[in-house]
């Protein structure tokens, strides 16, 4: 199937109002961290919307289409003696991506990720029409933080449109620093994070097959089969790269009931990316 691919929010709107579910894909750059499948839904691309709307450097601010390259927009920055402290060593694609993905970054100890850079959104629900959340203000209760739900959310509840973000004044962060293992290859990944008592038994666990530790983040990054697993710590978090539906498994109760209460609210229907939490 053909993947349509709007030239503006309203015709984003347009296409989310006809029956059917819908795939939503940004570049494709975070693909085999995907959970879902296009089986059956309309794949809806992103990358027409990419242009890089504002930037205020007075006011430490850019906003952004969700379609726009992380490097478009690091570059648009750095015109302006800004900056966005993002380190993908996973990868980089679209702003939109990036952020629905919430993938963890080399510099995320020191500067945060996504949910402490989001101001705020536009963002097109299922149903076509639009909702904005946030603003251009540091500090504010504008929506009452309704668009750190959208981060990580793998956009499972609504389209990000476009992105108000916190920018930082250059010079660039200093490179992460990060202990190098093992080739970060194509194949599949082991990401785990933990307890900062748990991070040097984990990273023990890992052996050779380790390709990366963040000691900021206690998170690892191992080359691992997806037919296997590394011990399991209480408070830790896994994802998985190149696995299917074992990329992204929820296995605390709580948060499974919550997420699932924000899909019931959001998309009563399953019309977005469906499966993409896999068998929540």
């Amino acid at each position: 199937m053909v993947a349509f691919r709007p030239g503006s929010v309203g015709e984003l709107c347009e296409a989310l109002t006809e029956p059917g579910a819908c795939w939503i894909e940004g570049s494709g750059s975070s693909a085999s961290f995907r959970v879902g499948s296009t089986a059956g839904a309309r794949t809806v691309r992103l990358d027409g919307l990419s242009e890089i709307v504002d930037l205020d450097p007075a006011n430490q601010v850019a906003v952004v289409q969700a379609g726009a390259s992380l490097q478009k927009l690091q570059t648009a920055l750095e015109t302006v003696g800004h900056c966005l402290p993002y380190d993908p060593y996973l990868g980089a694609g679209t702003v939109g991506g990036a952020l629905s993905m919430n993938l963890p970054h080399g510099l995320e100890a020191k500067h945060g990720s996504w949910r402490d850079w989001v101001l705020g959104l536009t963002v097109a629900r299922p149903d076509g029409k639009l909702a904005r959340c946030g603003s251009r203000v540091v500090k504010n209760v504008a929506g009452y933080d309704v668009a750190k739900m959208f981060v990580g959310a793998r956009g499972w509840l609504g389209v990000v449109a476009e992105v108000i973000l916190r920018t930082f004044p250059r010079p660039h962060p200093p490179a992460a620093c990060l202990e190098q293992g093992a080739p970060l290859s194509a194949g599949p990944l082991w990401i785990q994070r933990t307890l900062p008592q748990d991070a040097i038994a984990a990273r023990e666990a890992a052996g050779d097959r380790l390709c990366l530790f963040d000691p900021g983040t206690f998170t690892l990054v191992a080359a691992l089969p997806c037919d296997e697993s590394l011990p399991r710590f209480d408070g830790d978090w896994v994802l998985r790269r190149g696995c299917g539906n074992q990329n992204a498994v929820v296995e605390e109760a709580m948060q499974r009931r919550l997420m699932l209460r924000a899909k019931a609210i959001f998309d009563p229907d399953g019309k977005l990316n469906p499966g993409e939490w896999g068998e929540l």
